[in-house]
């Protein structure tokens, strides 16, 4: 269905006042011999455009004879209705979609378990290596101290004990402090390479 046109009082009026010709559209000739409002079509409006042109002095122009006109709009057609095949189309697309979420669902929790076991590996590798460090630095500051205590008796001859105690415990405090230096400056480059690789396998 074309795009039709309800004329107003003035398109009417007009109309009606067209002298009989041969090439008047039908609908405009319908609407000349009775009183019933027909709507028009855009050819009907072209002709009377061009009627109004064909006219030495017009006195109307179209743009002022639509003025109050009502446009009506085509129906659109009902859709067609589907076929089976289509319909059992659909319905597998819909069953594959829904298995393809499901599976990334099930691939989600995988990869999530499976980081957890890594970090809780990581974590027990951690402890290790500081419980590592600990240990060697606590045997580090009881050779230090045995080193102060006896070594040096060795090596110089009979001391007294106050003497000898107070310099194992210097000797020890010295590399104890160089020790808490040097496990400070591992164990703080270890967490942030850990916490930077542990930051890229979230992301």
């Amino acid at each position: 269905m074309a795009l039709s046109v309800k004329p107003s009082k003035a398109l009417l009026d007009f109309v009606k006042s067209i002298p009989d010709t041969s090439d008047i559209p039908p609908v405009l000739q319908k609407i000349r011999e009775s009183n019933e409002v027909e709507p028009i079509t855009c050819g009907d409006l072209r002709w009377i455009r061009n009627y109004i042109h064909k006219t030495k002095n017009p006195t109307v122009f179209l743009h002022q004879l639509i003025e109050g006109s009502a446009v009506e709009l085509p129906t659109l057609p009902p859709p067609p209705p589907r076929s089976k095949e289509l319909e059992a189309r659909i319905e597998r697309l819909k069953k594959e979609q829904e298995w393809k979420q499901n599976e990334q669902m099930v691939m989600n929790v995988s990869s999530k378990k499976t980081y957890k076991d890594d970090s809780f590996a990581a974590e027990l590798k951690q402890v290790n290596a500081q419980l590592i460090e600990v240990i060697g630095f606590a045997i580090t500051v009881a050779a230090a101290f045995a080193f102060g205590f006896s070594g040096v008796n060795y090596m110089i001859g009979p001391l007294d004990l106050g003497f000898r105690f107070m310099l194992g415990v210097v000797i020890a405090l010295v590399v104890a402090i160089a020790e808490v230096y040097f496990m400070a400056r591992i164990l703080g480059d270890y967490e942030i390479f850990h916490f930077r690789d542990r930051k890229k396998k979230l992301s």
